[in-house]
């Protein structure tokens, strides 16, 4: 009797364990090639309805920029209250991104226009490249873009 007081117990654990065991149940996979391509100097304007982002193309192990496999670009956007925002070098928390795609690589370098309501205040922008298999790049230089109206 107290062998079955053990083993049942044991075997209740060992099936639960089994079937919720740790790990991720998915079939293996190889880790995505990183991009190489980042926006430099990134710049931004007001259009009429719309917000440009510029800057140049540059790609972090030195090679040309190859225009066919930046494929879009994820737009990375903050925004702070005239009276409420971040100190100089303070970190700022870009809780909205918003990915585009199609060309956004021209002659003079990157060019990308959203359409966006501009709002008093503060705004910052980063800019990450999209290549093949929707890899992403590194982050560009922060633009800071301040609404007075």
């Amino acid at each position: 009797m107290k062998l079955v007081n053990f083993l049942l117990p044991a075997a209740v654990a060992l099936i639960i364990l089994s079937v919720f065991g740790c790990g991720r149940k998915a079939p293996p996979f190889l880790p995505e090639k990183d991009f190489p391509y980042t926006v430099m100097q990134l710049q931004v304007e007001i259009e009429t309805g719309n917000i440009a982002l510029k800057g140049t193309v540059s790609s972090i192990h030195g090679r040309g920029t190859d225009r066919a496999e930046i494929k879009g670009c994820r737009i990375y956007h903050a925004w702070y209250a005239p009276y409420d925002f971040p100190c100089e070098g303070c970190p700022v928390n870009y809780s909205v991104y918003q990915d585009v795609e199609g060309d956004v690589i021209t002659e003079g370098g990157f060019y990308c226009r959203i359409p966006m309501e501009v709002k008093k205040g503060i705004h910052f922008f980063k800019v990450s490249l999209i290549g093949p298999n929707s890899a992403v790049g590194p982050p560009s230089t922060q633009a800071r873009f301040a609404v007075d109206d």
